[in-house]
């Protein structure tokens, strides 16, 4: 499972070097990846407390609402997999794993 808002980012890294084509393609991104987006409606809904606490934390927007929607799973999700666990570790209850963490088990 990903955060749609995984896919934004995604989105819009690809935008930068890509055509408006490939750059629609991010709405296909879990077909195509076989991983589920969440949430499933495509609507985002976040506190904005929450998000603002930690921009206050020295966060980038993009990681604190990363972390906002991983933890807004909580209880049944237990990790949080990303590509660069020092930004995270610290910061969340949620157990911190690279993907090959995550895959090893």
């Amino acid at each position: 499972m990903t955060a749609v808002v995984a896919v934004l980012e995604v989105a819009g890294a690809v935008s930068l070097h890509s055509s408006v084509e490939e750059t629609r393609l991010a709405r296909r991104f879990g077909e195509l990846y076989g991983v589920r987006v969440w949430p499933e409606t495509r609507r985002v809904y976040f506190e904005a407390d929450d998000v603002t606490a930690r921009l206050a934390r020295r966060m980038k927007l993009g990681d604190a609402l990363m972390l906002t929607a991983a933890e807004s799973c909580r209880p049944r999700a237990s990790r949080f997999v990303t590509w660069n666990p020092a930004d995270f570790r610290g910061r969340t209850a949620l157990n911190v794993v690279t993907p090959q963490q995550f895959l090893r088990g």
